[in-house]
């Protein structure tokens, strides 16, 4: 557990150091959540459907 604690004391003070670190904590997420809406578009255009009826049957 000792470990741990260390690690992460590290951590905070690696980011404490450097002043980019923080904006990009804070920045990225909020940038994610603006940019992927417009990015990922599940909305199907312009596709061609084509039937194919190989029973050739009244009920098919």
């Amino acid at each position: 557990m000792s470990q741990l604690k260390y690690l992460i004391e590290k951590e905070f003070k690696q980011i404490s150091r450097n002043a980019i670190i923080p904006k990009m904590i804070v920045l990225y997420p909020v940038l994610v959540l603006l940019i992927f809406p417009w990015a990922i578009n599940f909305e199907v255009k312009n596709i061609q459907i084509h039937v194919v009826d190989n029973a050739r049957s009244v009920y098919s």
